[in-house]
């Protein structure tokens, strides 16, 4: 129940946790879609959804969901272990999950 992000910031590959519902979720996703190289493609044939799109889609979310406090799609990753700890996961099983993630 991992999922792997390539060329993420710094160029660094990384792993994070995939809950029950996101695998749903990418599952339909790719279902409907069939994408082949990237699960998210940019434009360009071959080529994965570039940062200026991901920033757009982050950009309309938070207007969508009215969300007014500043921050940047990198304001995800830092949020991530709190909502672990909303969810009821134990602050040792987040840390030694974030420890694991850092390592690799």
């Amino acid at each position: 129940m991992m999922i792997r992000v390539d060329q993420g910031k710094g160029n660094k590959d990384r792993y994070t946790i995939l809950s029950p519902r996101l695998l749903r979720q990418l599952r339909d996703y790719w279902r409907q879609y069939r994408p082949k190289d990237w699960l998210f493609p940019g434009q360009m044939s071959g080529r994965p959804l570039d940062r200026a799109s991901i920033f757009r889609v982050f950009i309309e979310a938070k207007q969508k969901a009215r969300i007014q406090k500043a921050g940047g799609v990198h304001s995800l990753r830092h949020s991530f272990a709190t909502h672990l700890l909303e969810a009821g996961v134990d602050a040792r099983t987040i840390q030694l999950h974030i420890r694991e993630i850092n390592l690799s």
